[in-house]
């Protein structure tokens, strides 16, 4: 949603037993536009994804597009869900930003916030009490991008399998901040900085 230069689109998901599913190809919340995703009041998306080449992106901006165009994915309050089968990135050579807060959660198979070009910034911020976002794989801040993770006000981050990096590749900026009694857990157990 939100393809096209200076194009705008929205979706909303909002209320117990309120869900959005799709399957297939990829998902994209603002491709080569301004998208935004709002999942509250314990609404669910799932995002199944199928074929190699295919993504869950929060901003994405092809060779040629307009930049500085800001997309943002948020997921607020008890019971409120976002599960994809495949990595999720927040900023894919776009400027974006994804929001999980007040017991919302999202589950993803992998991270990236920040990635592909050295002239965009991403933000990841996870903030209250039961807010988790789960990734089960590689969860990377700041791959040839900017990109920052903020985990705060009693938040949680699972990495559950692989390993997590901060700035990774020549030219990346990547910053962790996990305060206020957060957690980030890295049960792989190892972090790769610069």
């Amino acid at each position: 949603m939100g393809g096209g230069i200076s194009q705008t689109a929205s979706i909303t998901v909002t209320g117990n037993n309120s869900s959005l599913t799709t399957s297939g190809g990829s998902f994209y919340i603002g491709y080569g536009g301004r998208g935004s995703l709002l999942i509250t009041g314990g609404g669910a998306v799932t995002t199944a994804i199928s074929g190699a080449s295919s993504n869950a992106a929060i901003g994405w901006r092809p060779a040629g597009y307009q930049s500085g165009l800001n997309s943002i994915a948020t997921v607020t309050g008890e019971g409120s869900r976002w599960d994809i089968n495949n990595r999720l990135y927040v900023g894919y050579n776009s400027d974006s930003e994804l929001l999980i807060a007040g017991g919302g959660r999202v589950n993803s198979v992998g991270a990236d916030i920040g990635y592909s070009s050295a002239t965009s910034v991403s933000l990841a911020t996870i903030t209250g009490q039961n807010s988790v976002w789960n990734s089960d794989g590689i969860s990377r801040i700041g791959t040839m991008a900017n990109g920052t993770l903020i985990i705060d006000d009693g938040a949680t981050m699972n990495v559950t399998t692989g390993y997590a990096t901060i700035g990774n590749n020549s030219g990346s900026i990547g910053a962790v901040n996990v305060q206020n009694g957060s957690h980030w857990n890295i049960n792989a157990g190892h972090i790769i900085t610069g």
